[in-house]
C-alpha cells in the first residue's frame, strides 16, 4: 500500500464523519436559536458595567417574562432574520460540501480533503460552543465566514482547476 492510498483511507471518512458532525451542530444551532436571542437581546439591555453588579429586577422586563413575549421584542425579528440567514447559508455551503463530496468531485484531493476536515471540525466545535453557552447571535457569522465559506471556496476553486486545465490538479 502507497503512502497516498494510506492517507485516503484515513482523510476520506474522516472528511464525511467530520462534515456530518458539523451539520449536526449547524442543526442543533437551528433548533436552539431562541436561547441565542434571548442572550443578545440581555446584552444589549445590560452595559458591560452592570452585567457583574446588576440585580435582576432592573432587568429588561421582556427578558424577565415567559418565551411567548419574547416574539414581541422589537429587536426580535432582526436578530432572527440575522440568525436564519447564518444558518441557510451554512446550509447551502454544507449541501455543496456533501455533493462534491458525494460525487467524488474533489474526494482524492489530499490537501483539499486535509483542510476540510481540519476546517470543519473546528466548525463543528465552534457551533457546539455557541449552542452550549448561547453565545449573542451575531458570533454565527463569524462562525460560518470561517468555516463554512472557506470550505466551499476552496472546494470550487480545485474544481474550477482540476476541470478548466490541461493536467490534473495536484493540490
Amino acid at each position: 500500500m502507497t503512502q497516498q492510498n494510506a492517507t485516503n483511507l484515513i482523510l476520506i471518512p474522516a472528511r464525511f464523519i467530520v462534515t456530518i458532525g458539523h451539520f449536526l451542530a449547524i442543526s442543533m444551532a437551528n433548533h436552539s436559536s431562541d436561547d441565542n436571542i434571548r442572550s443578545s437581546l440581555y446584552a444589549s439591555s445590560v452595559s458591560a458595567n452592570d452585567h457583574y453588579t446588576s440585580n435582576y429586577s432592573t432587568l429588561d422586563p421582556v427578558l424577565q417574562s415567559p418565551p411567548t413575549s419574547l416574539y414581541h421584542h422589537p429587536e426580535y425579528r432582526s436578530l432572527r432574520t440575522e440568525l436564519n440567514s447564518a444558518i441557510s447559508i451554512a446550509y447551502a455551503c454544507m449541501a455543496i460540501d456533501m455533493i462534491s463530496l458525494l460525487f467524488g468531485l474533489s474526494i482524492f484531493k489530499k490537501r483539499v480533503n486535509f483542510f476540510q476536515v481540519v476546517t470543519h471540525f473546528f466548525g463543528s466545535v465552534l457551533v457546539c460552543y455557541f449552542v452550549a453557552y448561547s453565545m449573542k447571535a451575531e458570533l454565527l457569522w463569524h462562525i460560518v465566514g470561517w468555516t463554512n465559506i472557506t470550505t466551499v471556496s476552496v472546494e470550487l476553486i480545485g474544481l474550477i482547476v482540476t476541470y478548466h486545465s490541461n493536467s490534473p490538479a495536484r493540490w
